[in-house]
């Protein structure tokens, strides 16, 4: 009896573990790669959907949720939109990731009962709404902007020489908070939304009058410290009461003893950046070679160098800032210093020992408009660095020749004609330049005479004219060592001397000679220049010559300038 009483029993719970195996098998199968049977999101039943085909139908019940009308009333005033014109939206993918994730996360036994209870409607996840809150603003502006007043902060302004209060202002907007309550609450299962009555709240101003007090007396006593002086290199310049009133900032920032904002005090660093760029130009210089001379057959420094200063703007604000708002009397501005390329300490290594050669030409005479070009001229190439083998290029350190640069008219040779350009004697400086180049024993590669004999340039044959960007000037440092060009304008002469290393070479210049003249003061020229190395062996020899056409051939435009 009790055998067949087991036998019924057992055979009863196989038939029992099969079909719940079979219907957990099935439920499994039902449910692979899908939401999970009897899963809902915001009360729409999503199970047995795929993820795509769930994405799908949400989009379609959330946005017909959001296209409904309802009626917003504030102060009797009522307007009729959709739900979706206040900046609510839904997030459906975030929606769908509680829904996928049933059946999906734990050990075996914790998905089958996940699977389970979800057939029975335990899951109903709700939606996830994302508000604008830009929209919402705008909204109110649109409809119930007579309605509104916008809060603000105490503050304070400098007016007048006097720091003025600038009260606080209690502001009135729509209570969007509570809003946004009730329409969570609704929105969450998409339950119908047809009307709500807004209400309005005071917004109170992050900073009342009396949190300006720090501010106002730190003000105050930072003006009474002004004018604020700042010495640099000699010169001074005097930041006045005004200005540092006009560069007050006020500001709220967060307090941590009343853990509140009260209103700061700071400077305008764009105000401060301005100022520091209109005394740029007093401030920054270049860099000073050291100025040398050659005496009893040794270099010697006339002038010592200086290195540049160049101001560093935004490090300068910074300073000044700080320096101001801390009540110092006198402030620092940030400057880097570089160093000048030719200096006592080094000569020796720039290969620097002796005079190589000088040119000298004479502009006695010449219009004031003529010797302002040729002091302008001339300035640019003072304290020029050849490198060895580097070539000279006149045209290309010269530059620009315009009004701007500082030239004025003067005469110059053109189309066979004398005409007005600024930079009319410019010639004299290159001839000087050729002087110096061919008495230092340094290859020329490119050099014209002028069409006519110049008076400015006697001995005749010893000139070179130039006209950017050609005719050119060019010459090679052919020496080991570097070359240093320094200008010098004396008693209406002007002197290039170059100088470099010592090799013992020894540079011969012989004429110009004049081999052809005429009545009509054509004439030709040869110059010679012989350089032998410290052997007396002849390194190289070069000839110029110079073909001149009668004056005659060239007419003055009009009435000369120089």
């Amino acid at each position: 009896m009790r055998k067949k009483l087991f036998q019924k029993s057992a055979i009863a719970f196989l038939v029992f573990s099969i079909t719940i195996s079979v219907f957990y098998g099935a439920l499994f199968l039902s449910n692979f790669r899908k939401i999970c049977y009897g899963v809902k999101v915001a009360g729409l039943k999503v199970g047995g959907l795929s993820p795509e085909s769930a994405q799908i139908y949400l989009k379609k019940e959330v946005n017909a949720w959001l296209s409904q009308k309802i009626r917003i009333s504030l102060l009797g005033k009522t307007v009729e939109v959709p739900i979706s014109s206040l900046g609510i939206s839904f997030d459906t993918a975030k929606m769908l990731q509680n829904a996928m994730a049933i059946g999906r996360k734990g050990n075996l036994l914790q998905k089958a009962f996940q699977e389970n209870v979800a057939l029975f409607g335990y899951y109903n996840f709700p939606a996830h709404l994302v508000w604008n809150d830009e929209t919402l603003k705008t909204f109110s502006q649109v409809y119930y902007s007579e309605f509104l007043k916008e809060s603000r902060n105490a503050s304070l302004k400098y007016e007048d020489g006097k720091i003025v209060l600038v009260s606080s202002q209690l502001g009135r907007q729509p209570d969007w908070e509570k809003f946004k309550e009730v329409v969570d609450k609704k929105a969450s299962y998409l339950f119908p939304f047809h009307s709500y009555v807004l209400m309005l709240k005071n917004v109170l101003p992050e900073v009342k009058d009396n949190e300006t007090m720090e501010a106002r007396s730190k003000a105050e006593s930072i003006l009474e410290t002004a004018p604020f002086e700042i010495n640099l290199a000699g010169s001074s310049w005097f930041i006045q009461r005004d200005d540092v009133g006009q560069w007050f900032k006020f500001e709220p920032v967060f307090e941590r003893r009343s853990n509140n904002k009260i209103l700061g005090l700071d400077l305008d660093d764009t105000l401060i950046t301005n100022y520091l760029l209109n005394i740029v130009p007093q401030v920054n210089s270049p860099a000073k070679n050291a100025r040398l001379s050659f005496k009893n057959g040794q270099i010697v420094i006339v002038e010592p160098s200086k290195p540049g200063i160049h101001l560093l703007i935004s490090e300068s604000a910074d300073a000044l800032r700080k320096g101001i708002l801390s009540g110092r009397k006198r402030l620092e501005l940030a400057v880097e210093k570089t160093p000048a390329v030719v200096s006592k300490d080094s000569l020796e290594k720039l290969g620097i020992d002796t005079l190589l050669g000088k040119g000298e030409s004479d502009f006695s005479g010449s219009s004031l408009s003529r010797v302002n070009n040729i002091e302008v001229g001339a300035a640019k190439f003072d304290e020029h660095l050849l490198k060895p083998d580097e070539e000279f290029s006149f045209n290309k350190i010269l530059g620009r020749v315009s009004g701007e640069d500082g030239y004025l008219p003067g005469l110059v040779i053109k189309d066979h004609k004398l005409v007005p350009e600024f930079g009319g004697g410019i010639c004299q400086v290159s001839t000087t330049m050729f002087r110096a180049a061919v008495y230092a024993g340094l290859k020329v590669t490119e050099r014209y005479p002028h069409s006519f004999a110049v008076r400015f340039y006697n001995p005749q044959g010893f000139d070179a004219t130039v006209y950017p960007p050609h005719p050119d000037l060019r010459f090679i440092n052919n020496t080991s060592g570097n070359i240093l060009i320094q200008a010098k304008i004396s008693h209406n002469h002007l002197i290039f001397e170059m100088y470099g290393k010592n090799e013992g070479r020894k540079v011969v210049v012989k004429g110009p000679y004049v081999y052809e003249k005429k009545d009509d003061g054509s004439m030709k020229t040869v110059l010679w220049q012989e350089v032998y190395d410290k052997n007396n062996k002849l390194l190289f020899k070069k000839g110029f010559w110079s073909y001149y056409k009668s004056p005659e051939n060239y007419p003055i435009e009009r009435n000369p300038l120089e």
